[in-house]
């Protein structure tokens, strides 16, 4: 219909926000840079902002940005029960069939974390805490040992 009308080449209106359409003024730019650099510094990082300022957009760019460089997943819902979002987590990184108990769960996103770093997915330092054991003098140091 309104291709159409306007001479358009394509639908002008999605469900998606399609980043190529992506106007980078000075905040946008901003917060992609910051996004980019959280992710390649591989720091965490929040996006928050009104319904409609663009998120999902800017989300989309900095996917498209970062390439195949990196594993990503995308959770747009912000209102996931804890459960919700350790089995949306576990789908994002490509677990087959998520369980339904959330110690299962996390066991299910550590191996899957484990077998990206052992493709070389994943940088050495994001998973060295959870591939060494404590040793004695944090036990000692705690008192617990």
């Amino acid at each position: 219909m309104y291709e159409q009308y306007w001479g358009l080449r394509e639908k002008p209106f999605r469900k998606t926000p399609d980043p190529r359409y992506l106007f980078l003024n000075e905040a946008f730019e901003e917060a992609l840079e910051r996004l980019e650099f959280a992710v390649e510094e591989m720091e965490l990082a929040l996006l928050t902002g009104e319904v409609g300022s663009g998120k999902t957009l800017l989300t989309r760019a900095l996917v498209d940005r970062v390439g195949e460089r990196y594993e990503v997943g995308m959770i747009l819902n912000p209102r996931l029960s804890p459960r919700q979002f350790l089995r949306t987590t576990a789908m994002e990184l490509g677990v087959g069939e998520p369980r339904y108990h959330a110690s299962d769960l996390l066991d299910q996103i550590h191996a899957r974390l484990l077998a990206l770093d052992e493709a070389g997915r994943l940088e050495r330092s994001s998973l060295l805490p959870a591939r060494t054991e404590p040793d004695e003098r944090d036990a000692d140091a705690s008192g617990g040992g």
